[in-house]
């Protein structure tokens, strides 16, 4: 399982939008939208 199946599978499980998961972890929307497409992961 990819990194940003992971994330969107948690995102539904804790109920988030994008926009509340990029609040929560300090990043913008798009980012979160890029991580999910498995583009732009910088550990």
């Amino acid at each position: 399982m990819t990194t940003g199946i992971t994330l969107k599978l948690l995102q539904e499980k804790r109920k988030l939008s994008q926009e509340e998961l990029a609040y929560k972890i300090g990043v913008v929307q798009s980012t979160i939208g890029n991580w999910e497409r498995g583009k732009s992961i910088k550990l």
